[in-house]
């Protein structure tokens, strides 16, 4: 990706969008953000080489809300990059449970 007449150009990759799993990558020249996390960490980390991502390359997990098709994987991912989670404080406790340093 590169900028072409001062425009930062956005690369937007659907690796899935289903009842099974949902998960999107969002990236530019230096941020590269996975827009949620429905898949299994394998099944995500081949999808983002497909797309031409390093899952390495990854900025940080964006999580919309709570559902199981798009937070299946979240723990996995999120745990084998060591790398941020971005989730609203209403959805947190839903996904991290009421208890937690994220409720």
């Amino acid at each position: 990706m590169s900028k072409e007449e001062g425009a930062l150009l956005v690369k937007i990759s659907v690796l899935a969008s289903s009842s099974s799993g949902n998960s999107t990558l969002v990236a530019t020249e230096r941020t590269r953000l996975l827009v949620d996390a429905g898949l299994s960490r394998r099944e995500t980390f081949e999808r983002l080489a497909a797309a031409g991502t390093a899952p390495e390359s990854l900025s940080a997990i964006l999580i919309t809300h709570e559902h199981s098709d798009h937070v299946a994987g979240l723990y996995a991912i999120a745990k084998k990059l060591d790398i941020p989670i971005y989730i609203s404080r209403l959805t947190a406790p839903a996904v991290f449970g009421e208890g937690t340093q994220w409720a």
